[in-house]
């Protein structure tokens, strides 16, 4: 429950911090974070060695395997500091943003300050301890977004969020040293960093295909249209990508270890994939698809005139993202079935795809044809679904049935809220009056029509929220 508070709570900090700085700084400003923030990614994969997850599966961890592990972090965390430091020049030449170099030479010292702390976090967390980590998590975000709101009314454009980002890091490393008392011993032993890193280096490069596979659309982007275009694009994306993250790490810490316990009984996977499929469809299309009709009125209430093109392809990227969501269940019954290098390998052909795609969109239709692009790639990932159904010997069928209790009362939804458009006077209204009205109506609607039509999935659902989300 910590861990799902402090995720709630985190990402409702963001987001209303990032409202208030919409409207202060400028597409540009948060581009040009985007763009060091896209090279500081690609770097820091480098030193991603799996020491920490080698930390928590090693049952019998010493003193010497955590200094061990604290030097190998702290050293690998300055040479990325150096080496982020080194390509600025390059990154900025790469993006045709002079100013960029300058905002990597002030990121590089996060690497630094996460490495020093990364032992002890990974401490605190093998021993389940996850209210201290929800404590800083939140306190950390809101100092972050306090300084940022600041720093923004004090005419630092887009220096602000990257005084935001550094302080944030620095009271993490400060909080995890003061909570974990662990420190470390002058030794380091290449023997136990080597034994550490022979479990960890799957981490390596699963962490590396992942993160270009996410982040390749951004990349072009700020190459091919510059900094106030990846501006729009990422706030754009953020909004629809932030439901189905935040899904995609709830099921796989709940379903992989479910899936596991099942694994060579196919009929009770199918039965358990397609069950979670049905309530994750109830629960997100109805969201996505209600703020792909909404999504100009959103854009206009919450962050203000200035974001106004991020509105045609914030509605082409909720409709991908829905379907992403659904399929956050196939990593983790790959990883069950012992065939996570089949999730690799879809993986590393997406990226081809999505570099085709996006290059082709930007062509025919800039922002919006990069999102259909995107679009395009998840239908995609349909035949990696069917291979994750036949390794439990079934069709799609099962597949596409779960999603038609959330998909059929979405359909009602969207049409009585677009029907609901054509009345005169609520054209004339203004922006946030009609969104509201949209959104309870339409939620009224798909209510209604979920208990009328689905009645035994809409009884399993409010079971769920009465007994795991309502106080008792």
């Amino acid at each position: 429950m910590w861990t799902l508070g402090s995720n709630i709570a985190v990402s409702g900090i963001s987001f209303i911090g990032t409202a208030f700085l919409a409207r202060i700084l400028t597409p540009k400003d948060f581009g040009l974070l985007g763009m060091a923030n896209l090279v500081t990614g690609v770097v820091g994969l480098f030193g991603r060695f799996g020491l920490g997850a080698a930390i928590v599966h090693k049952t019998d961890v010493t003193h010497q395997d955590l200094s061990t592990a604290f030097w190998a972090n702290t050293a690998a965390g300055t040479v990325l500091a150096l080496a982020c430091v080194a390509i600025s020049p390059l990154a900025a030449l790469f993006f045709n943003e002079k100013v960029v170099m300058w905002v990597l030479i002030a990121l590089s010292l996060n690497f630094v300050l996460t490495a020093m702390c990364s032992v002890h976090s990974t401490l605190i967390y093998k021993r389940i301890e996850m209210r201290p980590l929800a404590v800083i998590e939140v306190i950390s975000r809101l100092l972050r977004v306090g300084v940022m709101l600041v720093a923004a009314l004090s005419g630092l454009s887009f220096w602000t969020l990257v005084l935001g980002m550094i302080v944030e890091r620095f009271f993490k490393t400060w909080a995890f040293f003061v909570i974990e008392r662990w420190r470390p011993a002058f030794f380091f032993s290449a023997a136990r960093f080597m034994e550490m890193f022979r479990y960890g280096r799957n981490f390596f490069f699963g962490g590396f295909v992942g993160y270009l596979d996410q982040n390749i659309d951004f990349i072009l982007t700020g190459r091919l249209l510059g900094a106030e275009l990846l501006g729009v694009f990422q706030m754009a994306y953020n909004l629809p990508a932030l439901l189905w993250t935040y899904l995609s790490e709830s099921v796989g810490i709940v379903a992989f270890p479910v899936f596991c316990k099942v694994q060579d009984d196919n009929e009770r996977l199918v039965r358990g994939i397609t069950k979670i499929i049905r309530y994750i469809a109830v629960g997100v299309f109805p969201i996505l698809v209600g703020l792909s009709l909404t999504a100009h009125d959103f854009i206009l209430v919450v962050y203000g005139k200035k974001w106004l093109l991020a509105v045609a392809p914030m509605q082409v990227l909720c409709f991908s993202a829905a379907l992403a969501s659904i399929n956050t269940v196939i990593s983790p019954l790959f990883n069950a079935k012992g065939r996570p290098d089949i999730y690799l390998k879809w993986s590393m052909l997406r990226m081809p795809a999505m570099i085709l795609a996006v290059f082709i969109g930007v062509e025919l239709g800039g922002l919006v044809g990069m999102a259909w692009g995107e679009a395009i790639v998840e239908i995609l990932s349909l035949l990696m679904v069917y291979q994750a159904f036949q390794l439990m010997d079934e069709d799609l069928r099962p597949y596409f049935r779960a999603m038609v209790p959330g998909g059929a009362a979405t359909l009602v939804m969207v049409v009585m809220v677009l029907l609901l458009n054509q009345i005169p006077w609520l054209e004339q209204t203004r922006p946030f009056v009609r969104l509201l009205i949209n959104a309870a109506f339409g939620a009224t609607i798909y209510t209604a029509t979920l208990a009328i039509g689905f009645r035994e999935t809409f009884a399993d659902v409010w079971e769920i929220v009465k007994h795991r989300l309502l106080p008792r």
